[in-house]
């Protein structure tokens, strides 16, 4: 977490609770919530039995931001690798993906 807050995390159930912003949002005052910076690589292989989809890989780089504990904006770049796929046949393919959602818990 780039500006400050905590994750806290429960042994007991493997669990990550949410972003706890130091300062809350609130404009014209000192709050700017909380800013996460995340990175994942992920790998799948699509092949099963009659159907040859290949192996993906992708590489996503994240900015989280809290505003509250419960109200984040997410935006993610990702870079998605297919290889190997025979039907229709791609090897080699990239795409390069943006994604971004508002999501509010309760």
């Amino acid at each position: 977490i780039l500006t400050g807050g905590s994750r806290k995390y429960q042994n007991s159930g493997g669990i990550f609770s949410g972003v706890t912003p130091e300062k809350e949002f609130h404009p014209g005052r000192d709050g700017w919530g909380a800013l996460e910076l995340a990175l994942r690589l992920s790998k799948v292989d699509l092949n099963d039995k009659h159907v040859t989809g290949g192996e993906e890989q992708n590489i996503t780089v994240g900015l989280n931001w809290y505003l509250k504990p419960k109200i984040r904006v997410m935006v993610n770049y990702i870079n998605a690798r297919v290889e190997d796929r025979v039907d229709p046949f791609v090897d080699n393919g990239r795409t390069d993906i943006i994604l971004s959602r508002v999501q509010v818990s309760f």
